[in-house]
């Protein structure tokens, strides 16, 4: 799976968790971007990510990311 296509998909569940619909997935994009993005939203994007792509993300690798190109290249390279 492309980056491109993990950010089509991710972009409805970012839009929905954050609740913002205007909210435009980019890989450098970090929490101190978005509003609503604090300890429990990110718990909850994190579960659905992990529903949505069929992963396990573990906990300290979803605690220490730095921004959602990190998330998108897990994802990324979890799909091939």
């Amino acid at each position: 799976m492309t980056k491109q296509e993990v950010i089509q998909k991710l972009q409805p569940i970012f839009r929905e968790v954050f609740m913002d619909e205007s909210l435009n997935i980019s890989e450098d994009l970090t929490a101190e971007n978005v509003e609503a993005w604090d300890s429990l939203s990110h718990i909850d994007m994190i579960i659905r990510v992990e529903e949505e792509f069929q992963i396990k993300i573990p906990t300290l690798k979803a605690a220490s990311m730095k921004n959602t190109g990190e998330l998108i290249t897990l994802i990324s390279e979890s799909q091939n």
